[in-house]
């Protein structure tokens, strides 16, 4: 048995097997990225079976938890214990795992997945073997609809995995798997727009005017590997952003608009490519809610 980080993504899943793989390695790739500009070494992440798993060291087990969830095209994460897919492993491992927790005042809920259809026994039928065995050497207690404790086991052909949490991740698209865009930075709205599509999987490569003051670079950076960007300060505005979006190849322009003015559709007409305005139709509410996250 070792310990393991069970990472899972959403809409990767929907993708053709080629463009699955492509973006699963992408999705690795930006792990591995943002857990090395963070200090982290001596992990080791890989795919296997449709999932991707991570093995960090002992003493930055925390701080990986606490990272991985930012990761864009990461819908959530679990801290597993991994073990052979034997029903007596299995049990041992839940029972190490809980053996300073459960007492007759806990209640527990077994939910059992059997991923590999091999396994001698359905998913209902583990759930009941593996809840008696704790019942009978603890006596606790099992309540399905608001357990104290809820126990997740997660069956493969050859290793199966125990965990007792999800942790919510961003979710998205990986960084880097929807083409570059041009980011123009002029306040806090557009900065949050960027990060917006960032999530959706789209490089930015940020543009402000020297005059306008730049306070959330930082905060775009701590997400993804952003570029710093280039700076205008006066001329034909409209002319340096086409020869930017010539230079980069770039796929669209995002602006942080909340609603659309006349003087936007002229705007737009300069430009061959797509302009998006992410921030359009959300509330206020909506809005808050996704700047307290990009903030954090």
């Amino acid at each position: 048995m070792d310990k393991v980080i069970l990472v899972r993504y959403g809409e990767i899943g929907l993708k053709s097997s080629p463009v699955r793989r492509q973006f699963e390695k992408k999705l690795i790739s930006n792990i591995r990225s943002a857990l090395e500009r963070n200090g982290v070494k001596g992990f080791r992440v890989y795919r296997q079976g449709g999932r991707i798993f991570l093995n960090p060291n002992e003493n930055e087990y925390t701080k990986v938890l606490r990272l991985l969830p930012r990761v864009f095209g990461i819908t959530s994460i679990s801290p597993a214990v991994r073990c052979d897919t034997d029903l007596e492993e299995i049990q041992d491992a839940i029972l190490g795992s809980l053996k300073n927790k459960l007492s007759n005042k806990i209640s527990i809920a077994i939910k059992a997945r059997r991923a590999w259809k091999g396994f001698p026994y359905s998913s209902e039928d583990l759930g009941r073997i593996l809840g008696q065995a704790l019942v009978d050497k603890f006596d606790c207690n099992v309540d399905l609809v608001n357990p104290s404790i809820e126990i997740f086991v997660e069956i493969r052909k050859y290793t199966s995995f125990v965990f007792f949490e999800r942790i919510t991740g961003m979710g998205g698209m990986p960084y880097g798997t929807a083409g570059r865009i041009l980011a123009l930075l002029e306040n806090r709205g557009s900065a949050l727009a960027a990060w917006m599509m960032m999530r959706r999987g789209c490089e930015v490569i940020p543009v402000w005017w020297e005059k306008t003051k730049i306070e959330f670079m930082g905060t775009l950076k701590s997400w993804e590997r952003v570029p710093e960007g280039h700076v205008r300060t006066d001329g034909d505005i409209i002319g340096f952003l086409r020869g930017i979006i010539k230079e980069k190849k770039l796929l669209g322009v995002v602006l942080g608009d909340r609603e659309i003015k006349k003087c936007d559709f002229e705007f737009d007409s300069k430009f061959d490519i797509p302009i998006y305005r992410p921030l359009l139709g959300l509330t206020n509410d909506q809005i808050s809610k996704e700047e307290k996250i990009f903030l954090s």
